[in-house]
């Protein structure tokens, strides 16, 4: 995707209301996405604004970053950086605004995992026999699949939030049996209304098994 324009129906005609310009880096990942809006004649920079993307070595997005065009120059506006455990699971995500000279914290999001210990204190079997498997497309526009694995059948709840925290969408509550699950997302809450571009992140939890992962949509 070269780049994604939004219009708005004026009752006669479609009219230009914004639009994203995406780059890539070699592999794919998506490194940038400038929004740029439409004066009636043209797309203006003049309320430029773009995410920059970084990742980490196992193709997770480690840092996003937000910046707007004053006019000469990019000037930060706010970052989150992500931290994620051995099993790439997200553990914390940190939101710092820059001040004009310092990133100063902001806020966090803290996620914990359920494991179960035995005896000798080694992680059980139990963790390794569910799955979530990171969403496919990913970044995704306007729908995307989350799969996942149970060994056994569980009582299931699959949950989007936001970075806040917030649930945002339950797309599964209720018992499953053992095997592989696929579940579309469509980028709508609860009410049914279209959620905004951003960082989501989904969660499963079966039984005792919780993982959390990321998926960044893109309107």
């Amino acid at each position: 995707m070269s780049e994604q324009v939004f219009q708005d129906w004026d009752g006669i005609k479609w009219v230009n209301f914004f639009r994203f310009i995406p780059s890539f880096d070699e592999s794919g990942n998506l490194i940038e996405l400038v929004l740029q809006n439409w004066d009636g004649t043209k797309w203006v920079d003049s309320t430029r604004s773009r995410i920059i993307f970084s990742y980490n070595e196992s193709g997770g997005v480690s840092e996003l970053k937000l910046q707007e065009w004053d006019g000469t120059d990019w000037v930060d506006i706010y970052r989150d950086i992500l931290s994620y455990d051995e099993s790439r699971n997200l553990i914390e995500q940190v939101r710092q605004d820059w001040d004009g000279s310092n990133w100063v914290n902001n806020n966090r999001i803290i996620c914990t995992f359920e494991s179960i210990t035995g005896i000798d204190g080694n992680i059980s079997g139990t963790l390794t026999k569910f799955t979530l498997k990171q969403n496919y497309r990913n970044p995704f526009n306007p729908t995307t699949v989350i799969s996942y694995h149970l060994s056994e059948g569980s009582d299931v709840e699959l949950t989007i939030y936001n970075q806040l925290g917030q649930v945002v969408r339950t797309l599964v509550r209720g018992t499953q049996s053992a095997g592989g699950h696929r579940v579309q997302w469509d980028g709508r809450d609860d009410g049914g209304k279209q959620v905004v571009s951003g960082v989501y992140l989904y969660r499963l939890k079966g039984g005792s098994f919780i993982q959390t992962r990321t998926m960044l949509l893109l309107r």
